[in-house]
């Protein structure tokens, strides 16, 4: 079983959202002693399957004091 089935890689199906990049390329240091750099692995990861879509990012401004948090 390849790094991208391991982490449930949505390039590959087709349906999900794509691993991160940053995840592969610690899998192939880890288990593989990958050598190469990371932005390598993000050249390979782009040009094998095109860039990841843009999320959309949805921004929800309140007036000060309205919210609050808290751990």
């Amino acid at each position: 079983m390849g790094i991208q089935e391991r982490l449930g890689d949505g390039r590959l199906t087709g349906k999900g959202r794509p691993c991160q990049a940053r995840e592969v390329y610690r899998l192939l240091v880890r288990d593989y002693g990958h050598t190469g750099s990371y932005k390598a692995v993000v050249r390979h990861l782009a040009r094998r399957y095109g860039r990841p879509r843009v999320r959309a990012l949805r921004r929800v401004e309140t007036q000060p004091g309205v919210q609050a948090e808290h751990d």
